[in-house]
């Protein structure tokens, strides 16, 4: 694998996981998407005003983006999503003894 081929992850991973929790569309075709999109973005704005612009522009709106998650998104109760199961006592030594192998 090329070394230049992981340049462009960085600022368009995070377009297209957040266009996923927008878009009402597939998962993957919003990364696939914000991918494309944020690669385009990148590039016309280095070109337009230098190699750091985007990662400026991107990085501040990555930045807001995950402030504005911050307080919108609930923790869920912990356990909420998984099964109950009855609690067993731990066996004594004597009943571990009678265990063959």
């Amino acid at each position: 694998m090329p070394k230049e081929s992981g340049k462009g992850r960085p600022g368009s991973t995070p377009i297209g996981e957040s266009l996923g929790a927008l878009a009402p569309v597939d998962r993957y075709t919003s990364v696939y998407l914000g991918t494309a999109g944020g690669a385009v973005l990148a590039g016309r704005l280095a070109r337009r005003f230098g190699w750091r612009c985007p990662f400026y522009v991107l990085g501040l709106a990555g930045a807001a983006y995950a402030l504005v998650l911050g307080f919108l998104l609930v923790e869920p109760v912990r356990g909420q999503s998984e099964e109950t199961k009855p609690v067993h006592a731990d066996p004594t030594l004597p009943e571990t003894s009678s265990i063959k192998a």
